[in-house]
């Protein structure tokens, strides 16, 4: 498969979140996988806020009973996405913030569709299993924590042997 990152997405979107999804293809992992070679985490997220936001009127003349599947595909794929990549997927924190401004406007358009009740509870648990991994990476990684005597000290030119090591450091560097 080839195109530009943006087309792709919407191909997976059309295509693997619906009916004609393949068992054996493994296109759209391979996608969840090297996606940020080709597109950072900022510009995926502001991709699927843009669709997910599309308006029927813009979508020229698409019904309602339309936005709502397209609403439910770009959902499906921030599932596929997370379970393709759980370890890694809170590691950039725009990551956050895409999950809680998607989760507001789910909120609002529950209004209006009321069927998205099981993709908010869905989203809902993602955002909540953050702070769990959090939680767990910090548990694992007990020389991560945060205090102070934890910290390395900057070295600052005021420092007694700042000097010596200027030195040291030049002369390492020169062999």
């Amino acid at each position: 498969m080839s195109g530009i990152v943006e087309k792709m997405l919407e191909y997976f979107l059309e295509t693997y979140l619906c009916v004609n999804y393949e068992e054996g293809d493994t296109s759209l992992d391979d996608f969840l996988s090297t996606y940020v070679i080709f597109m950072p985490i900022y510009q995926i997220c502001t991709r699927l806020l843009s669709i997910y936001k599309a308006k029927p009127q813009q979508r020229f003349g698409e019904n309602i009973g339309l936005a709502l599947q397209e609403k439910v595909k770009v959902i499906r794929f921030i599932l596929e996405w997370y379970d393709a990549s759980r370890e890694t997927f809170f590691e950039d924190p725009k990551i956050n913030i895409f999950l809680d401004e998607l989760y507001d406007l789910i909120l609002v358009d529950m209004k209006i569709y009321p069927q998205l009740k099981e993709e908010i509870t869905l989203i809902k648990s993602i955002i909540e299993n953050d702070t769990e991994y959090k939680d767990i990476h910090l548990r694992k990684l007990p020389w991560k924590q945060r205090n102070n005597i934890d910290k390395p000290n900057i070295i600052r030119q005021s420092d007694e042997g700042y000097n010596t090591l200027t030195i040291y450091t030049f002369i390492y560097m020169l062999e």
